[in-house]
C-alpha cells in the first residue's frame, strides 16, 4: 500500500514514465520502512528477551506499552534514511497542501 500511495503522489508531480516513477518509489520507501522494521523488531526482541522475559500477550497492556515505544524507536531510526534520501533528490518533501 505504502508503494502504491508514493506512486500515486509521484506520478501526477510530474513522472512521465511509470517505471521511472516506480523506480524511485521503490528505492525510496525500501530503505526508510526497512530502516523502521529493523529498529522495530529489534527492539521488539530486546524487549521480549531481556526486559520483559516473561511471556507477553496481545491483550496484555504492556505489550501494546511496548509496542508503542517501538514504534517511536523506529520512526527515530528511518529519520536519517528519509533525509538522506532528500539530499539525494530520491524522495521529495511533501508539498503543501492547497487551502
Amino acid at each position: 500500500m505504502g508503494v502504491l500511495f508514493r506512486y500515486v503522489a509521484e506520478s501526477r508531480s510530474g513522472g512521465s514514465r511509470i517505471w521511472a516513477a516506480f523506480r524511485i518509489v521503490v528505492k525510496a520507501d525500501l530503505v526508510t520502512v526497512s530502516a523502521f522494521e529493523l529498529a522495530l523488531l529489534i527492539w521488539l526482541v530486546l524487549a521480549h528477551d531481556l526486559v520483559f522475559p516473561t511471556v507477553l500477550r496481545a491483550n496484555n497492556p504492556v505489550s501494546w506499552f511496548i509496542l508503542q515505544i517501538g514504534l517511536i524507536i523506529g520512526f527515530f531510526a528511518a529519520w536519517p534514511a528519509s533525509s538522506w534520501l532528500i539530499r539525494r533528490g530520491v524522495r521529495v518533501e511533501p508539498r503543501p497542501t492547497p487551502q
